[in-house]
Formats: structure tokens, C-alpha cells, sequence
């Protein structure tokens, strides 16, 4: 089960970028503690303690707050292997009519193969990770 959250270090990053959303379970100083209930409180005020989100929570974060999208790709040609790409949102989908909707690629595209889908979820929030703490340009 604990393969479905984020890592200790990813989840103080996301902790540091504003991420404080309720989650099932949370890392004490890289020990992993689960609660009963659901946390509703985001992070707790001692810096070595932080909410431990899914791998899927932390994408729709990025999701709604930056309009950074994750594609996770196969490589199929000798063994399976895996890839991403970041897919950036651009436009107003309010003030926008459906046509004039449309998707720029980031120009950060890891096409490294990983050989789990795993390994390649872990990768590819590291990369979403470092585009909004280096402010790298994406639009």
C-alpha cells in the first residue's frame, strides 16, 4: 500500500510548494505512520511531520493549481518501458470558446524509460517538482 504515496522527500517538497491538502496518512521524519481517520488538518505545525499524499492527489494538484499535466507512455520496441511527458494547459476555459481551447507541450519532456510505471510516477513528480521550485519557464 505504501507504494501509492509519495516519497518522505516528496512529500516535504510539496509541503515547502503549498500543498496542504487532507490525506490518509502522514511521514514522521521518514517513518511512515498511518491514522485511522482521514487527516483534516494538512500538515501539522512541526516541520518533520507532514501529510503523506498519493501519488493521484499530488497530480491533480498540479492538475487545478499550475495546469501541468503527466502523460505516462510505453515503449514498446525490445522490452516494455516506461516515459513521460509534462503537457501544460494554456487557455482560459471560461472566457474561451471550445475551439480556441488548446494544449502546448512544456518543453520538459523526459523520454528516459524507466523500467517500472513506478519508477516512472516517481520521475515524473520529481520533474513536476522541480519546474515549480526553479521556476522553470513553461509557458
Amino acid at each position: 500500500m505504501n507504494k501509492e504515496f509519495c516519497t518522505y522527500e516528496q512529500a516535504l517538497t510539496l509541503k515547502e510548494l503549498g500543498f496542504h491538502e487532507p490525506c490518509f496518512g502522514y511521514w514522521k521524519m521518514s517513518t511512515w505512520l498511518i491514522e485511522e481517520k482521514t487527516r483534516t488538518d494538512g500538515y501539522t505545525h512541526a516541520d518533520q511531520i507532514c501529510s503523506a499524499p498519493l501519488y493521484q492527489q499530488a497530480f491533480r494538484w498540479f492538475r487545478e493549481k499550475y495546469q501541468l499535466f503527466q502523460e505516462i507512455q510505453i515503449d514498446q520496441t525490445s522490452n516494455p518501458k516506461f516515459c513521460f511527458k509534462i503537457i501544460k494547459f494554456v487557455g482560459n476555459p471560461i472566457n474561451l470558446s471550445e475551439k480556441e481551447w488548446y494544449w502546448e507541450e512544456v518543453k520538459v519532456v523526459d523520454w528516459f524509460l524507466y523500467r517500472t510505471y513506478e519508477e516512472t510516477e516517481q520521475a515524473c513528480l520529481d520533474k513536476l517538482i522541480e519546474i515549480i521550485k526553479n521556476k522553470i519557464k513553461y509557458e
